[in-house]
């Protein structure tokens, strides 16, 4: 689903689409799986209001996923990652 990684990307506080899971479990129902890196600057407020925006969006688009569980990758690891390789 490129699509979804895409439409994901339109969100402004979503930093990194880093993987996409589709799951089929009957024949108009798909559960969604996304793990994304959300910008650093983002508060918790901030972080849910892109997850319900992202959430909307991708049902509109494709009413066939009825479940989306949305993972953050933590900033503190990405934090990390970056000091490393300065």
């Amino acid at each position: 689903m490129a699509n979804i990684r895409s439409l994901s990307k339109t969100e402004p506080g979503v930093k990194e689409v880093i993987r996409v899971l589709t799951m089929q479990l009957a024949p108009k129902e798909v559960l969604l799986n996304l793990e994304i890196q959300f910008s650093q600057n983002l508060t918790g407020e901030e972080i849910a209001l892109t997850v319900e925006n992202l959430e909307a969006k991708i049902s509109q688009k494709h009413p066939e996923i009825k479940q989306i569980f949305i993972e953050a990758k933590s900033l503190t690891a990405a934090r990390k990652a970056s000091q490393t390789s300065q």
